[in-house]
């Protein structure tokens, strides 16, 4: 400090940053020192020897998001606004395909309509289901249908050791129907849907 006669003494004080359970302990670090956790997002300054919280993110973000929302300060008014803000506002679904390749089915096939529930793989859904039917006998026919459904579907030939794949819709509950005309064990197999 120029014309006082003082040395300036340097302070050096610690900075960091990372997750708040890997903040250094502050017994071993400068009074003034900081830490922002990345994972909450506050920040700490070591005061008398302890960590002080200087800045509460979770505080701010609570007041801020209240002050718009009903009742708020700064309410939002979406009145007269159209697209996917106007009210109510329920999330957008979208179709996609899930690739599944799982065994659902290895026994005698039956020879009436039976039904075969996928809701361990699909869920409670009415989905689009692609499957791969496998026999081993020395061929097999078989049909498949939605769930109730009364119509008699054509059959779909494949022989011992091949597979037929086959499109169905299930119930809602994830169900379809399905028959063979044969007793010859028969594996069947997700192989994906599209709920």
């Amino acid at each position: 400090m120029e014309g006082t006669g003082l040395t300036p003494i340097p302070r050096i004080f610690y900075s960091g940053s990372g997750a708040a359970a890997d903040r250094p302990a502050a017994a071993s670090l400068r009074n003034g020192s900081l830490w922002f956790s990345t994972d909450i997002l506050d920040i700490d300054q070591v005061i008398a020897g302890a960590w002080v919280t200087i800045f509460d993110a979770s505080t701010i973000r609570v007041a801020h998001h209240g002050n718009h929302e009903t009742g708020g300060v700064d309410e939002m008014d979406v009145t007269d606004l159209g697209g996917v803000l106007a009210d109510p506002q329920n999330p957008v679904t979208h179709s996609h395909l899930t690739v599944a390749e799982t065994e659902v089915y290895n026994a005698a096939a039956p020879t009436s309509w039976t039904d075969l529930d996928l809701s361990g793989i699909i869920g409670s859904n009415e989905a689009l289901v692609l499957l791969k039917f496998i026999g081993d006998g020395s061929s097999q026919q078989v049909k498949v249908r939605q769930n109730g459904d009364t119509a008699d579907f054509s059959l779909s030939e494949f022989m011992a050791a091949n597979h037929v794949a086959l499109w169905v819709t299930t119930d809602a509950s994830g169900i379809i129907e399905w028959e063979a005309v044969n007793t010859d064990n028969t594996t069947i197999d997700v192989i994906g849907y599209i709920v």
